[in-house]
């Protein structure tokens, strides 16, 4: 193979150094991304030194010059193009004894544009890249948002207010561009329409609060906020800061690839990464080969969660005590005895907890609440009803009627779900992860508070109804009977050994004294009635008018399989006399279970676990790096020397030298794939 170099496109001599020119294809351990790097230093002999010396003299140090690269493969008959690298004239260093000039060539490539500037911030509303030249920003969307309380979806909207935000999708597109001064496509058919994830959006929470009608072109609710109010609400965003967020909640993975000569970065769910096609290469014999486990893929535990989520309120009525199936923050075990002491880091900063959403649209419909999450960026799933228009999506995914929830793909058992294939054992159950090991017991009353709910002290509280919410699919209260419960099965038994939080919630209160308290007590007994142990919380309202949605958390209580749990009054503080009427219609007074270390909550197959790693050196051509490039989703074959099997795994790294042509390679396989 031959090279030839022309520098501002003058052929010159090779330059001393070229031997170690390398490219470098890897996979990011963090992002997981896919990049390609080119760069070397080089010395120049006599003759351009005296032509750098002269373009500073004459021109100043705050040029550049272009070295192309390109490659013959049948001794100089044809010539291939191979690099552009560029050199910055302040980066020259002369020496004056040898009159030699070295540089650092900088890599010019399309990959340059996407390493050098990944965390440069933009404004989507600005419509320039970075170099100033003019680009497309992404267009906006209009979204309603609906409450989430017992009024059924979707018949109520926000007093007709309307809100503006982005979509992802435009989003990213507008950040290659100005990456790339427009020179990078933008493709990726999970974001893109009909894709998993096409029907996200991002805004922020100051323009949460205050809705605009119909655009800030168009007809300004009074209420609302005008163009330069909505622009300084927006912070700038870089392409790393967005790729980060959207990769811990979908794992993903990017590249640049190249259809009819048009470079294109794509973003596709990281198993789209990995396609079961394998590149085109001749037959190379490996001489030596290194077989070995990825010790970074041995994780010992998972993080997920979306930060400081807020509690439940009247407004935002999700529970987070549910473990898992909501958004706080939670660590999740994994099994295996060669765990590391490393991390699957799942946690985002961006907001997605439907609490935290529905409270801050909550401040924009009455009176401003200051500027809390004002500049937050908030991420939510919506559905596109028409062109540039949208409305949230709001499901209960414990299968229940209303109140409805936002966000239901970005649960952190959603979220989780879809890295089963980068984590190598099972996970374990923490803090109560399984669905079936949560219950809540409901008791109904209308007009007034009832005697039926005052017992004496040996006798359990009747809680009638403990499906109305959708909790308990495993039937685990009310000791095996049905719907509804009597007071003598009003009990709860434990599915599994481990810790059980109980709480209280009234929904509503009206009183017209200071307060009316009481303690609420639960009693543990063993699988034969045997009493185990007991725990106490004091409920009482302080104040006298309407309450809603009073919670009372108790101590955890522990208990063994099989051994149940009853809730008694067992001590009250005032003449019945002072108690307040409860307000009608029917409000309810409910009692929440959740329960620590239940086991396996998800099993995972190791077979497609991606934790074998194979590393060898072979021989290879200029066209051949070049078909890799161009195929780097890809399966690789390789060949040991001796070995008639043909075994295939993805690159992880390769470097690439192109003076000696030896690339020394790193791949990542399954036990599924890597035979296949």
């Amino acid at each position: 193979m031959r090279y030839r170099y022309f520098l501002n496109n003058i052929l010159i001599d090779e330059p001393q150094g070229w031997d170690k020119f390398t490219s470098e294809i890897k996979r990011d351990e963090n992002l997981n991304s896919i990049t390609v790097s080119k760069e070397f230093n080089v010395t120049f002999g006599r003759t351009q030194y005296l032509y750098f010396q002269n373009e500073i003299e004459v021109n100043g140090y705050c040029n550049s010059s272009e070295l192309r690269i390109e490659y013959s493969l049948d001794e100089g008959n044809n010539w291939n193009y191979f690099h552009n690298g560029i050199i910055f004239h302040s980066d020259l260093k002369f020496d004056e004894k040898r009159k030699e000039v070295s540089v650092k060539v900088q890599d010019n490539s399309f990959y340059s544009y996407i390493n050098n500037n990944i965390q440069v911030g933009a404004y989507f509303y600005a419509g320039q890249s970075k170099n100033g030249n003019a680009i497309t920003a992404p267009p906006l969307y209009t979204f309603t948002a609906r409450d989430t309380g017992n009024t059924a979806y979707p018949a109520n909207t926000t007093n007709g207010y309307e809100y503006q935000c982005y979509k992802i999708y435009d989003c990213f597109k507008y950040l290659v561009e100005f990456m790339s001064d427009g020179k990078i496509n933008f493709a990726s058919s999970v974001f893109d329409i009909g894709g998993d994830y096409s029907e996200f959006f991002i805004t922020t929470g100051y323009v949460m609060k205050y809705s605009i009608l119909n655009g800030y072109n168009g007809a300004i609710n009074p209420a609302g906020i005008n163009e330069t109010q909505f622009k300084e609400s927006w912070t700038q965003i870089s392409f790393n800061q967005l790729y980060s967020e959207m990769y811990k909640r979908f794992n993903l993975t990017y590249w640049i690839e190249y259809s009819g000569g048009s470079p294109t970065l794509r973003i596709e769910k990281e198993t789209s990464s990995r396609t079961t096609n394998v590149i085109t290469l001749p037959t190379n014999y490996i001489d030596e080969l290194t077989a070995e486990i990825d010790s970074n893929r041995l994780y010992a535990r998972i993080n997920c969660g979306n930060g400081n989520v807020l509690e439940e309120t009247f407004w935002a009525p999700f529970n987070h005590r549910l473990e898992l199936l909501g958004f706080k923050d939670e660590e999740l075990q994994i099994q295996g005895e060669c765990n590391l002491n490393s991390t699957l880091d799942l946690k985002t900063n961006w907001i997605h907890d439907t609490n935290t959403i529905f409270d801050t649209l909550k401040e924009g419909w009455g009176t401003a609440y200051g500027d809390t999450f004002n500049q937050d960026i908030f991420v939510f799933n919506a559905t596109i009803t028409a062109p540039l228009a949208c409305d949230f999506i709001l499901t209960n995914w414990l299968i229940a009627p209303s109140p409805y929830y936002a966000n239901e793909k970005l649960t952190n058992a959603n979220i989780v779900r879809r890295f089963y294939d980068s984590i190598p054992f099972s996970l374990a159950q923490y803090h109560g992860q399984d669905p079936n090991s949560v219950a809540v017991a409901v008791h109904i009353f209308g007009d007034s508070f009832p005697l039926s709910f005052y017992p004496t002290y040996n006798e359990p509280i009747h809680f009638s109804d403990d499906s109305i919410l959708g909790y308990d699919p495993s039937n685990n209260y009310g000791n095996g009977t049905s719907t509804p419960v009597s007071q003598a099965n009003s009990r709860y038994t434990a599915p599994y050994t481990g810790l059980y939080y109980m709480s209280y919630q009234f929904d509503q209160i009206t009183t017209g004294v200071n307060s009316i308290p009481f303690v609420i007590g639960v009693r543990v007994y063993d699988a034969t009635n045997v009493f185990q142990s007991e725990t106490f919380v004091n409920v009482q309202q302080t104040f006298a008018g309407i309450f809603y949605s009073q919670i009372w958390n108790l101590n955890p209580v522990y208990m063994e399989t099989g051994w149940y749990a009853q809730t008694f009054v067992v001590q009250f503080n005032a003449p019945f006399s002072d108690w307040a009427e409860w307000n009608t219609p029917q409000r309810t007074v409910k009692w929440r279970i959740n329960v620590d270390g239940a086991g396996v909550i998800q099993t995972v197959d190791t077979t497609k676990t991606y934790i074998y790693k194979y590393s060898f050196s072979v021989p290879m051509n200029e066209n051949d790096f070049q078909n890799i490039l161009n195929n780097l989703s890809s399966l690789f074959p390789f060949q040991r020397f001796g070995d008639s099997s043909v075994r295939k795994g993805w690159i992880k790294s390769l470097r690439y030298n192109h003076k000696n042509c030896i690339a020394d390679v790193v791949l990542v396989a399954s036990k599924e794939i890597q035979n296949a």
